[in-house]
């Protein structure tokens, strides 16, 4: 009985402590023991009731926590995949069976003896994690290597700036957008560059619509999509024809992408540097001025969130989902004002910033707010799929806090260009800054099984984005025509000309690469041109 009391705890906070070390998060922090102790304290008590039951009924909740357990720890055993779908192989499936039936046989058979033997197992897993910590998240610099320039072109600074909504896609209905506009306008007008007002993606999901660009195509295919790698949600680029063309032009690369998206292929040689910065991460937390409760609360959401069963959970617990991406942003636009000013010519500097993505985390003028329970996402916390992510309401306060998070990535986009003035660098860069899809705060998720209820503002407030080039004898212009992201890129900068431009975009929804895309219903973005 007294195993059966500490087991449930002990196969909870196994995942957990796997969670923080594998975030690199300091274990010694409060922050932790209180999170950390909420775990520990439903797991006791947990057990408390597992010692009062039947003893058969208690041997499969504890075969219930194990299930959970690994479904929050190890990345190829995953609760879900028990459920018969055309997208997950038998093999995986029967696997997942055994897993379940070899438990219960053992429980079955080892009879009293179960708990114990769990209790230890678990314990010494939780040891092990502590005293022998192992780590694959892909951060930092994954690899560097002494690459010379080959050409004496101008230096290129290609940044992607994730959910920045475009020019004209800007509600104006909303107080503040009718400002926003102009400020936005002005900024980039100011700045030297060509803005393209009513630029938009063909795709709303940022592998797609980045993996199309990139190899200068409408929707990628087998050959250029991203892939997932480490069996976790990393995906790599399998195909990058931009990085390939300046390669062969003699360009050095640097890549900055993120833990969660990958552009640097190892075999590209020219490509120098590649910078992955944490993306989504609670280790953002730890520098930030707020209560370590507070900080609590977001690590104990991002725990839950690991497993598809504690939506519910959360739910009762009241603890929305955070992303901490944008607190990276200033960060990696050091890292790379530091290389264009050291660099010299020939030289691809390449960044996917996750700003000004949710969570809204900041005010205009770049301080933190305070108050997580302000830190708002481009949705409503809790919502089911095939219901509306957002009420009118709701979307105009998610879009306030999405305003000022733009006003701050403005900010931190001019102090980069002020750096590179101070440098003698500015006026000699070719600088391109685009959107990989809209805000994307909506009142429905633009999914093919929803397209008959997907209001015109849907789709512009997913597939709408900017896109502004700055080029040395490239005058300043604003053009409002309707134009896609991908064949913008292709036709200046890959010399590929993507036709025809249909202004059509893909719903949600389409994963297999190799379908027929002109079965598949389509939407034009902006409602001024009809849906």
């Amino acid at each position: 009985r007294a195993a059966y009391v500490f087991a449930p705890a002990i196969i909870l906070i196994a995942p957990f402590l796997n969670f923080i070390v594998y975030q690199d998060y300091h274990l010694l922090r409060s922050e932790i023991f209180i999170s950390g102790g909420i775990v520990w304290t439903a797991g006791i008590l947990l057990g408390a009731v597992m010692a009062l039951r039947p003893q058969t009924l208690g041997q499969i909740l504890l075969v219930t926590c194990i299930l959970v357990s690994l479904d929050m720890g190890f990345p190829h055993f995953r609760l879900k995949a028990l459920v018969l779908t055309n997208a997950t192989p038998w093999s995986v499936i029967l696997w997942h069976w055994a897993v379940i039936i070899g438990l219960l046989v053992g429980a079955r058979l080892l009879y009293r003896y179960f708990s114990v033997i769990v209790l230890i197992v678990f314990a010494v897993v939780s040891g092990s994690t502590v005293l022998i910590p192992v780590t694959d998240q892909p951060r930092g610099v994954t690899f560097e290597r002494a690459v010379e320039a080959k050409t004496s072109k101008d230096p290129i600074i290609h940044l992607v700036l994730d959910e920045f909504i475009g020019i004209e896609g800007i509600p104006v209905d909303i107080a503040g957008g009718s400002a926003l506009r102009k400020e936005l306008k002005q900024f980039f007008l100011g700045n030297g560059f060509r803005l393209y007002g009513g630029a938009f993606s063909h795709s709303s999901e940022t592998q797609h619509a980045m993996a199309a660009l990139l190899n200068g195509q409408f929707f990628p295919s087998k050959q250029t999509a991203f892939e997932n790698v480490r069996g976790r949600s990393s995906w790599l680029l399998r195909r990058n024809a931009w990085f390939e063309q300046l390669a062969a032009e003699g360009y050095a690369i640097q890549a900055y992408g993120n833990s969660w998206i990958s552009y640097c292929a190892e075999e590209n040689a020219q490509i120098e540097l590649c910078h992955l910065f944490l993306a989504n991460s609670i280790k953002h937390l730890e520098s930030l001025t707020v209560p370590d409760s507070e900080k609590a609360k977001v690590i104990l959401s991002a725990f839950l969130e690991l497993s598809s069963m504690n939506v519910s959970l959360r739910e009762i617990a009241n603890l929305p989902i955070y992303r901490l991406g944008s607190l990276a942003t200033a960060e990696v636009l050091r890292h790379l004002a530091e290389t264009v000013e050291s660099g010299g010519t020939g030289r691809l500097v390449f960044a996917h910033l996750l700003s000004p993505h949710y969570s809204y985390v900041y005010q205009a003028d770049c301080e933190l707010k305070s108050d997580i329970d302000t830190w708002k996402n481009r949705t409503l916390p809790f919502h089911r799929d095939g219901e509306p992510i957002n009420t009118l309401n709701s979307r105009i306060e998610r879009y306030k806090a999405y305003f000022e998070q733009i006003r701050c990535t403005q900010g931190q986009l001019q102090a980069l260009f002020d750096s590179l003035r101070a440098a003698g660098r500015y006026e000699e860069s070719t600088i391109i800054i685009h959107g990989d899809h809209g805000s994307r705060i909506s009142i429905w998720n633009p999914g093919i099984t929803v397209s008959d209820r997907l209001s015109d503002r849907d789709i512009v407030d997913n597939y709408s984005t900017l896109y502004a080039i700055k080029q040395p004898g490239v005058a300043p212009a604003y053009d409002s025509t309707e134009r896609s992201i991908q064949a913008l890129f292709a036709e200046a900068f890959l010399r590929r000309p993507l036709h025809p431009e249909s202004g059509e975009i893909v719903l949600r929804g389409v994963e297999r690469l190799d379908q027929d895309l002109s079965n598949v219903h389509r939407l034009r973005p902006f409602r001024d041109h009809g849906p």
